[in-house]
This record gives structure tokens, sequence and C-alpha cells, in this order.
């Protein structure tokens, strides 16, 4: 669960990677997760380009 420190925005969600060594996904999965953090708590932050 993440949220902001106001706590006026949370995000609670499941990402699950079951990782082989052989082919490793980690950091997709780091990214993916970054990805999504940045979406729903900075980009709603940005004003509208107009």
């Amino acid at each position: 669960m993440y949220s902001t420190p106001d706590g006026s925005k949370a995000l609670t969600a499941a990402l699950n990677c079951v990782d082989d060594a052989s082919l490793s996904i980690a950091t997709a999965f780091q990214n993916a997760r970054q990805r999504l953090l940045n979406e729903v708590f900075y980009e709603s932050a940005k004003p509208d380009k107009a």
C-alpha cells in the first residue's frame, strides 16, 4: 500500500513476480512498479498542458 503523506490519495495493489535466475525480470518488474506509482501519484499532480 502506498499513499501521499496527507492520506488524500492511496493505492493498494498487488504486483506479483516469480523470478527465474536464467530469465531474470527483476529490473522490468521494478520499472513497472515505479511507472505505476508515477502515474498515480506524480502525473496527476502536474497541471494540464494547454
